[in-house]
């Protein structure tokens, strides 16, 4: 998933590289954001018109239909399906993978604690076992003090991280500059074959 005021074509370079490995991939639109503009009765929508909560929270729900149409249309076992996400991208996913415990692992690119009220700290503790990939560059403050903080959690509660630093105020997939991107795609090759 991607962050927020952009859309899945962020991930384009990242997805060849996945597909190179073997490896398949979806990137969606999140609700209001790029291609995902209009309800099923036709309403355009945006992010910037979203006025509660539950709008926000709603991206979760979005996430839960793609699984569930990977795993029912598509026939992949939802064992076999990991989740990335970038900014508010990276608490959706977390959030979706704490309510499905099958979900195999879980990357975070510039988390924050709290975006649009989709939190994570409260939540880290939920997500189990399961791998966990996290990332933020230090001149990006917020995130980057957020990705120490759910880090710091995740070992407390057991939770095998691994932490990768980007550059500069790099935000994201922004931080896909050779370093951040190689590490993460050895660390897919290693937790997903």
């Amino acid at each position: 998933l991607h962050g927020l005021d952009s859309g899945k074509e962020e991930y384009q370079q990242f997805s060849r590289k996945l597909q190179s490995m073997g490896y398949g991939f979806l990137a969606m639109d999140l609700r209001g954001h790029g291609e995902s503009n209009k309800t099923t009765a036709g309403t355009k929508i945006s992010f910037r018109n979203f006025k509660s909560q539950r709008d926000w929270e709603l991206l979760i729900f979005d996430l839960e239909a793609v699984i569930k149409y990977l795993t029912a249309t598509r026939k992949i076992a939802v064992n076999k399906i990991g989740l990335i996400g970038a900014s508010i991208g990276a608490n959706t996913c977390l959030l979706a993978a704490v309510r499905n415990k099958q979900i195999r692992g879980l990357v975070l690119l510039s988390p924050g604690l709290n975006y649009a009220g989709l939190t994570t700290e409260n939540m880290i503790e939920f997500y189990g076992k399961r791998k966990l990939f996290i990332a933020a560059s230090p001149g990006d403050q917020y995130a980057y003090s957020s990705s120490s903080v759910l880090t710091d959690l995740a070992k407390r509660f057991r939770i095998p991280v691994t932490f990768a630093a980007g550059t500069g105020p790099a935000h994201g997939v922004q931080m896909f500059d050779g370093t951040v991107d190689t590490k993460l795609l050895a660390w897919i090759h290693q937790n997903f074959r």
